[in-house]
């Protein structure tokens, strides 16, 4: 058969056998359908299972060239193909008659995990009789989905008490080092206060991060066969993501049990959660983008691109995907400030998912690739902000730990995209005589600025101590960390997309989203204007000398002069 028929029956075999599924695996979909709309299963026994399926289907798009020349190639049935035939009624006769009994095995918490499978085993074989030679690629794959899939439940019901005692082997050593009075109560660790009633948390295989690892052997296996890593590399890079995965599993607990002795009760519990979540999916964000710079080192070395340069002529097509990319960092924001967090972070986690597999399969111009991806930086901070500790830090500590997490973000990209001090701004340029300029500039935001936010005195009286700490955390911190991301970064690789002035407008209206977080519409107006201000500084100097002292006063005036002048 020709490129053309292989293609055509491949869908029809697709439309005919999914809709025969909608009939023999109706309960099976609306199972699936009741946990996507309700959220509180959705948030439970429903959240990993669909992150392994979606993580599924990003890497059979990102395989979509492949598909598409097999396809190309045609296929002629062979005696091979009776292996096929054999081996695909097999999957299909499982599916159907033993769904079941599979669904019986298993604790009913795993019901969504194994209900997937079923569905899988039936397309993987609808696949296998349609198109053979296609399900080389699909079937490891398939594989991988129904192990890792069946790795939680599994471990829930036949090793749950091995899993369990040795987590609890490695993190009671850690409570006890930080000062907590646990015990045991077979694998229940139990926390007794005077003033408050008691504590228990149960330890068993999900809380002992088995969902996590599932995903992380499934993640660590879709990076490899997507980008072939050879031994030294992979193997390192593997063994280190699960070292870290672990440092956070541990730490959840420690969170928790921090939360239990600190309150007494359980009532943030879906907060930790929801922190957890979010740390978990920026972490298999990031490993998955360190694996795939280090197979881009492999392969070739990053072009870099020069900044300034702007283009010629964008067509407006190529403003859809910044667009798009910036309304989803409102929506996100909106959500997580106004609404609900969860809904926030997971609807960060989603758009940033969804942008690296966009800007890996649509048509665009490099530039414009970076700059969608660049702009996607917002999701990743938001889900690793949302995952800080705040339980264990003090209020002076707040700003270094954020900002800290902006810095190490900011740098990381750079990093990875080779990108020199001198394109991100990072030296003096023609700063000299603008200097005087962004102090002026500075002291009179924050004057502004005070008028609309109104923040109380931090001490009864003007302290210089306090000043000049403040000044410090403002300068290297908090106006380093946003200048870096929204100046260095964003606009940077937005100018070389779109010119300058295009550049300017969207970082700033970026910026004034990402102020949200005040609850202040004057406040969102300001900073927009603000970027507007410093983006034109730094467009002028090529330098974030200036921008960072315009920042860096401003707040310093805003949070530690301004309260002690005005009442």
């Amino acid at each position: 058969m020709n490129a053309l028929n292989s293609k055509t029956m491949l869908l029809t075999w697709l439309i005919l056998s999914s809709v025969f599924s909608a009939a023999f695996f109706a309960e099976q979909y609306l199972s699936i359908s009741k946990v996507l709309l309700d959220w509180s299963l959705l948030r439970s026994e429903g959240l990993y299972p669909l992150l392994t399926l979606t993580l599924f289907f990003i890497f059979i798009l990102l395989e979509r060239h492949r598909i598409a020349s097999i396809l190309d190639e045609g296929y002629r049935p062979t005696l091979s193909y009776a292996v096929y035939v054999a081996a695909a009624a097999t999957l299909i006769f499982v599916s159907m008659q033993f769904s079941s009994r599979l669904l019986s095995l298993f604790p009913a918490n795993s019901a969504l995990a194994i209900e997937t499978v079923v569905l899988g085993l039936y397309f993987q074989g609808i696949l296998m009789l349609a198109a053979p030679r296609l399900s080389r690629i699909t079937l490891p794959i398939f594989g991988l989905f129904i192990l890792t899939s069946l790795i939680p439940p599994l471990a829930s019901r036949y090793f749950e008490e091995q899993v369990s005692s040795g987590f609890i082997q490695v993190v009671m050593p850690v409570l006890h080092a930080a000062g907590y009075p646990v015990g045991l109560e077979g694998n229940i660790l139990v926390l007794t206060q005077s003033s408050t009633p008691s504590f228990h948390l149960l330890i068993d295989s999900a809380a002992a991060g088995m969902p996590t690892y599932a995903i992380f052997i499934f993640l660590t296996a879709l990076t490899q066969l997507h980008f072939r890593l050879d031994a030294k590399r992979a193997i390192p890079a593997a063994a280190a993501g699960l070292g870290a995965l672990l440092l956070l599993v541990v730490g959840r607990t420690v969170l928790l049990v921090h939360v239990g002795y600190s309150y007494g009760s359980t009532e943030l519990t879906n907060i930790i959660e929801l922190m957890s979540f979010a740390a978990f999916s920026g972490f298999c964000l990031g490993y998955a983008y360190i694996f795939s710079w280090i197979a881009r080192r492999q392969v070739q070395p990053v072009v870099v691109l020069e900044p300034g340069a702007g283009y010629p002529g964008p067509r407006p097509s190529e403003y859809v995907p910044i667009c798009l990319t910036s309304a989803f960092v409102l929506v996100a924001q909106y959500l997580y400030t106004y609404m609900d967090p969860a809904m926030g972070i997971l609807l960060s986690l989603g758009c940033a998912l969804a942008v690296y597999a966009t800007i890996s399969l649509a048509r665009m111009r490099d530039e414009v690739s970076e700059g969608t991806e660049v702009i996607a930086l917002l999701f990743i901070y938001l889900l690793l902000v949302s995952s800080l500790p705040w339980f264990f830090l003090r209020q002076e500590l707040l700003f270094p730990a954020v900002y800290s997490v902006v810095l190490a973000l900011g740098f990381g990209y750079a990093y990875a995209k080779n990108m020199s001090l001198k394109e991100m701004g990072m030296t003096w340029g023609r700063s000299s005589k603008y200097v005087p300029v962004g102090v002026v500039i500075g002291v009179m935001s924050g004057a502004i600025e005070f008028l609309i936010l109104r923040p109380s005195r931090p001490s009864p009286d003007f302290s210089l101590a306090f000043f000049l700490q403040n000044l410090v955390v403002m300068t290297f911190f908090v106006g380093l960390g946003e200048e870096l991301l929204f100046r260095g970064l964003i606009q940077t690789r937005l100018e070389t997309a779109f010119g300058n002035r295009s550049a300017l407008f969207i970082q700033a209206v970026l910026f004034g989203i990402m102020h949200l977080s005040w609850r202040s519409p004057l406040e969102i107006l300001f900073t927009f204007a603000a970027a507007l201000v410093i983006g034109r500084a730094f467009t002028s100097t090529r330098s974030l000398v200036v921008p960072i002292i315009i920042h860096a006063v401003g707040n310093t005036v805003l949070l530690s002069v301004m309260p002690f002048l005005l009442a």
